[in-house]
């Protein structure tokens, strides 16, 4: 598979950047952009600095020369050593000295175009020379050219990039950063040098369209599925698991469809009632209160008003229940919006056995009690153990063990390669099935989701590359999950989720589910924060003592559960550190007192804790504040914020209106804590409510 042409581009190019530089991860970045934007081959000189880079993007970097070769051919990204001076006709070289030495060594080698971009620590030594084959280097004083250095200085002189910075640069929903900065102007440089574009402003216009639109990271994903699968090549030729067991379900159907005719099962599956809508109850039980991407087109809101009804209708079935001596979890809203889809899986053929002899009727009503949107059981006989009757039983369990018409949806779990499988699931008593686009061309992915709509369910649609993804919108999947594990050699990528993402920005409606590898309530705020409206969990929820209480924290909604405000921190790395442990609420003493900071410094901790973490607890406190018209908060108000991210206070004793509300501002501090006399909230409330991100906590 090769990237796509675009008419309005040159034809290929052998294209060579090269990075002599203390960063130098940033040149797979050039390259990822400019095969992806420009055409052209790619080569690094520094080929350990690019694997290191590339493997913390998800890249197989493990490949033999052969291997390698063939990579390059696929995809037009040398991942192969390329010397400076090689046969490459044109090339950009950043060094931080001897930048005039590299000049004459292009020109010497006979280099048709190149530049020599030096970035040392004295700006008097920031220069570019331009080489030309007819002429020897020259310095380039064009300050259009130039203006460009101090962002690539700024870059190169960070001690590291963290795969997440390198993919923010890349992905065109993430705001700039010194890492995008950099990737503009060294990316514009290879266009202007090799000719795609006519001057330097055009290069930079060239290379921000192409962030725009998405270039780099499909060629990204391009690499990643490429480099995966050379790497898996030769344990494909001898048949995967996957592969294995999709063969096994063919003549498992086959079996079963001599068994029982499928005109029997259909009559038995048409004549139960209908099943619960996938779509519609997940966004129900996720509540959420936008699209599910924050868009609130006209779709969106009919989806949610009738999921708000819904759920008023069954709250108030709850509340009239007088059998119902159970205090079920489920009537308590998800902290952040995301429903989790628990799993019954008693083996897996990454993990082996997880719980062979698993009670399914009593993993089903913990579930049930620990508030799960949906209950996926596993139906595969050899590799997971599975079987219908589970699924049977997982439903009469979750039934019987929830308040009348708020039971769990069933999902039966399998590789499903024919609709007489989905009748299978229906009689069984599955509300929905599982679609893998891995296992099944486009007409039959079509063809099972109008056979699963024909008997009321909606399917989940699993993805794993964003052209499984592309493939699942095109069908018109309204439910999709991504895949964090590769089915083939069982690796867990989380970075996955975050990737595939960006493709579904223009399809509002969907709502998006995370599977695989989500091992805490950590994992599901990650997911939630970038979009995510569902995580489905399976082997941590089966391994844990009490599957009830686990399913509650993953919701954030254990009963009873304290909320941990750590106070008097002062410096960026101690609050680092205690959000890590767990900390709810991170205190930051304005007051007289031993620990009192400075504006300045809690501005600091504030942005080292969100650029961590991210900003989905003060964004839950804003829309708590506005639902009741007032910007007083309750215990229980810190306890949902909470369980969404880490929340700053600042702490003022008896302090002017006016200084609590500079200091408030200019810190950026999530909830204002005033302690001492109540006159001071008094006197201080009307200039503090008018500040939109600001709510207050009153402590006597």
């Amino acid at each position: 598979m090769s990237l796509p042409q675009r008419s309005q581009h040159i034809s290929t190019n052998d294209a060579s950047v090269v990075m002599l530089a203390p960063c130098p991860d940033i040149s797979p970045l050039v390259g990822l952009l400019i095969s992806g934007w420009g055409s052209m081959e790619y080569q690094h000189v520094n080929s350990g600095a690019e694997k290191s880079c590339l493997a913390g993007l998800g890249v197989r970097t493990d490949l033999s020369g052969e291997q390698a070769v063939e990579l390059s051919s696929r995809t037009r990204f040398k991942l192969l050593e390329a010397n400076v001076g090689s046969t490459a006709e044109y090339q950009v070289v950043v060094c931080d000295r001897g930048g005039k030495a590299l000049a004459d060594g292009l020109w010497d080698v006979g280099t048709r175009r190149g530049a020599v971009v030096q970035v040392g620590s004295d700006p008097d030594h920031q220069v570019i020379w331009l080489v030309e084959a007819a002429q020897g280097p020259v310095q380039v004083d064009d300050l259009d050219i130039c203006e460009g250095l101090s962002s690539i200085r700024t870059l190169l002189v960070e001690d590291c990039i963290s795969p997440h910075d390198m993919f923010c640069a890349l992905a065109p929903s993430m705001p700039g950063t010194v890492v995008r900065d950099g990737l503009v102007e060294l990316s514009a440089l290879m266009f202007w040098i090799s000719g795609l574009s006519s001057n330097i402003q055009a290069a930079r216009d060239r290379v921000n369209q192409g962030i725009l639109e998405g270039a780099g990271l499909l060629a990204l994903e391009l690499l990643i599925d490429q480099s995966r699968q050379i790497a898996c090549q030769k344990a494909l030729e001898a048949d995967s698991v996957l592969d294995h067991i999709c063969k096994q379900r063919y003549a498992d159907v086959a079996a079963a469809k001599a068994k029982v005719p499928l005109s029997d099962l259909m009559g038995e599956a048409l004549s139960l009632e209908p099943p619960i809508d996938l779509y519609h109850h997940l966004i129900n039980q996720a509540g959420c209160s936008g699209g599910c991407f924050g868009t609130k087109d006209d779709e969106v809101e009919r989806d949610l008003d009738w999921a708000r009804s819904e759920q008023h209708r069954q709250a108030q079935s709850h509340t009239t229940s007088k059998n119902d001596s159970t205090r079920f979890s489920e009537l308590i809203p998800n902290a952040d919006g995301t429903a989790v889809i628990a799993e019954i899986k008693r083996a897996s053929p990454s993990k082996g056995n997880i719980l062979p002899d698993a009670d399914v009727a009593a993993f089903a009503k913990a579930y049930t009690q620990g508030g799960a949107a949906a209950i996926s059981v596993l139906t595969e006989p050899v590799w997971f153990k599975g079987n219908l009757e589970d699924l049977r039983v997982a439903r009469q369990a979750s039934e019987a063990a929830a308040p009348p018409g708020s039971r769990p949806a069933i999902l039966r779990k399998d590789f499903i390669i024919d609709e007489y499988q989905m009748f299978e699931a229906r009689v069984a008593g599955a509300d929905t099935a599982l679609l893998i686009v891995a296992v099944l061309d486009q007409g039959r992915l079509v063809q099972l989701i109008e056979a699963a709509r024909g008997l009321g369910m909606e399917p989940l649609v699993e993805v794993a590359t964003h052209l499984e993804m592309d493939r699942a919108l095109a069908s018109g999947a309204r439910v999709i999950g991504i895949n964090n594990r590769n089915l083939h050699n069982f690796s867990v990528d989380m970075e996955r989720t975050e990737r595939l993402l960006a493709a579904v920005k223009h399809h509002p409606t969907v709502v998006m589910v995370a599977l695989s590898g989500i091992t805490g309530r950590v994992d599901v705020q990650r997911f939630a924060s970038c979009g995510v409206r569902a995580v489905l969990v399976g082997e941590w929820l089966m391994r844990r003592s009490n599957p009830t209480g686990a399913l509650r924290s993953l919701r954030g909604t254990e009963a009873g559960q304290p909320i941990v405000k750590i106070c008097g921190l002062r410096d960026e790395e101690s609050a680092v550190m205690t959000v890590r442990a767990g900390a709810d609420l991170i205190g930051l003493v304005f007051a007289k007192s031993s620990r009192q900071v400075s504006a300045q410094e809690a501005a600091s901790i504030v942005e080292a804790i969100h650029s961590r973490t991210g900003t989905a607890g003060k964004l839950k406190i804003q829309e708590l504040a506005a639902a009741k018209g007032a910007h007083l908060l309750t215990p229980n108000d810190l306890r949902v914020a909470a369980r969404c991210g880490p929340l700053t206070v600042g702490v003022f004793a008896d302090q002017t209106p006016d200084e609590v509300n500079r200091l408030a501002v200019q810190s950026n501090i999530d909830i204002i804590q005033l302690s001492g006399s109540n006159d001071v909230m008094e006197s201080c409330s009307s200039p503090v409510y008018v500040l939109p991100v600001i709510c207050l906590l009153y402590t006597s």
